[in-house]
């Protein structure tokens, strides 16, 4: 048919400090440098921290969503 079904990779463990974050963020990195349409989600809504590997702001993100005060497009960040 010719459309590409979207793809979603979970990354997640059963403690925190396994180094989730580290293995997520650079999979997004390496998927974006090859070209694909990439969005990493940083679900850790108690200490979120993959903005601070991007070097981007942590004002907004996955709860404002929750909450139904904005939209996916209000939060994403390049």
């Amino acid at each position: 048919d010719g459309v590409d079904a979207p793809r979603v990779l979970l990354v997640t463990s059963a403690e925190g400090g396994e180094g989730k974050t580290s293995v997520a963020t650079q999979l997004a990195a390496n998927f974006a440098r090859t070209g694909l349409k990439t969005i990493l989600i940083d679900g850790d809504l108690r200490q979120p921290s993959a903005h601070d590997c991007f070097g981007r702001p942590n004002e907004t993100g996955l709860a404002d969503i929750l909450r139904g005060e904005l939209d996916a497009a209000a939060v994403v960040q390049e």
